[in-house]
């Protein structure tokens, strides 16, 4: 996964913003047509974050989820926020004395377009583009931020997801400290997990610490979910969570370092996935007392909006944060 951050608070900057999304366009392999429709987008994105925001940042990653490839444009700033989604979203719709289209040109060139805002909090925009449009649609949505702790240049954290049919393995890992080591001994996960992300939880754990012997270590959590079922088993600081319309419940995982110390993984019971249910995953550059109460209507959106909201909002500031949001896609969406 490429992943680019960036930073737009002055009008010189929205050119900036163009040439790198395009470049990692070109890079992904989208035709002329393709390139001009997200040049629009990241344009659209990256004028509203300057003219309409405070502290705007534009994610762009091209990413595997759930069996799909895709160009993301993540746009995320802390307020003023909208006061009414829905108009802002008609063409001609403008506080700015601009012809008001923006958001109905991201809509509209889009394969995936969500939108959540509240006032004072902040809005998060998401537009995807489809990198294989013959793959048949995943059971699963899922989306994801990951971002490296203050000036460092990679992310000490790493996430993967999976999709076989009506399979899906979720894991986050997290290297010890972060910087270039840590992000090393997240790799070597990553690297066992992609081998056979369904491995059974003994062998998948010992590989794991074979692997990472000699690194620094990471703290590690997978979850598999299959047949209206999760199992979830970790080891170290990653928390994990299970949210239903009703009732929510953590996801326990067990203290040590994978790669440290080899110990007999705790064999978990499995849990069933509550109708609309959410998997959330996240490292521990995330506070844990964050919730989604305080964001009506939050639950029911694009899992990436989801993630980006929790990691602006509840990010501890000093070290590598990620966050995993996994559903089915049985959703509300933006119309």
């Amino acid at each position: 996964m490429t992943q680019a951050c960036l930073s737009l608070n002055e009008t010189s900057e929205i050119g900036d913003a163009r040439r790198t999304t395009l470049r990692m366009a070109d890079q992904a392999g989208f035709s002329e047509t393709r390139r001009g429709e997200i040049a629009i987008v990241v344009t659209e994105l990256a004028t509203n974050l300057i003219r309409h925001a405070v502290d705007g940042q534009l994610f762009v990653q091209r990413l595997c989820s759930a069996g799909a490839e895709w160009f993301e444009m993540l746009a995320v700033d802390r307020g003023p926020g909208m006061t009414d989604v829905q108009r802002c979203l008609q063409d001609g719709y403008s506080t700015a004395g601009t012809p008001g289209n923006g958001f109905g040109a991201i809509r509209r060139l889009s394969d995936e377009f969500d939108v959540f805002s509240t006032e004072a909090k902040g809005t998060v925009v998401l537009s995807r583009f489809r990198l294989d449009t013959a793959c048949a649609p995943s059971q699963f949505a899922v989306g994801a931020t990951s971002q490296p702790a203050p000036n460092e240049a990679v992310c000490g954290d790493i996430w993967r997801v999976t999709a076989h049919g009506d399979h899906v393995a979720v894991m986050v890992a997290d290297g010890l400290g972060h910087g270039s080591a840590a992000a090393e001994a997240a790799e070597g996960a990553a690297s066992v997990f992609e081998s056979d992300p369904f491995l059974d939880d003994a062998t998948f754990y010992q590989r794991l610490h074979q692997r990472l012997a000699g690194t620094r270590g990471a703290a590690l959590a997978r979850a598999i979910v299959h047949a209206g079922r999760v199992s979830y088993t970790g080891v170290g600081n990653i928390s994990g969570s299970l949210i239903g319309p009703h009732e929510s419940r953590g996801l326990p995982s067990q203290n040590g370092i994978v790669g440290a110390e080899s110990r007999r993984i705790a064999t978990n019971p499995s849990y069933d996935w509550p109708a609309r249910g959410l998997l959330l995953m996240h490292s521990d550059g995330l506070v844990s007392r964050w919730t989604l109460n305080a964001y009506p209507g939050l639950v029911l959106r694009h899992p990436a909006i989801i993630a980006a909201v929790l990691a602006r909002d509840y990010t501890r500031g000093r070290d590598d944060v990620t966050v995993v949001a996994v559903r089915t896609p049985e959703r509300s969406t933006v119309q």
